[in-house]
């Protein structure tokens, strides 16, 4: 419940595309992942039947409200205060890991 409140609170006034954009990339979290999502720019672009343009808006509304973090091309982690897609027991180590701000963003300009 505080979760749902959580994500509707930070994507408040985003696009259609950004909810969806969040959903698809979390249906996305392999099993055991540690709540990494993989996801090309690509193959985005396909599934939503939009441009490049488009699809990095959206994944880049999601990274400046913190529910998303591009760790190299194509992998994303999602926030574990909002979702967690793993073994329980590495849930806190991802929950501080991500609050000291210690996981390594790529800076690359594409998704």
């Amino acid at each position: 419940h505080d979760n749902a409140m959580q994500l509707d609170q930070k994507l408040k006034g985003k696009s259609e595309l950004t909810y969806r954009m969040f959903y698809y990339l979390i249906t996305h979290i392999k099993p055991m992942s540690d709540n990494i999502a993989h996801v090309h720019l690509d193959s985005l672009c396909e599934y939503f039947a939009l441009s490049n343009k488009s699809i990095y808006k959206s994944v880049k509304q999601l990274m400046n409200v913190d529910i998303l973090r591009r760790i190299k091309k194509g992998h994303y982690l999602v926030n574990p205060h909002i979702v967690w897609c793993g073994h329980t027991g590495k849930r806190i180590d991802a929950v501080l890991e991500w609050d000291s701000k210690t996981v390594e963003v790529s800076t690359d300009e594409y998704c």
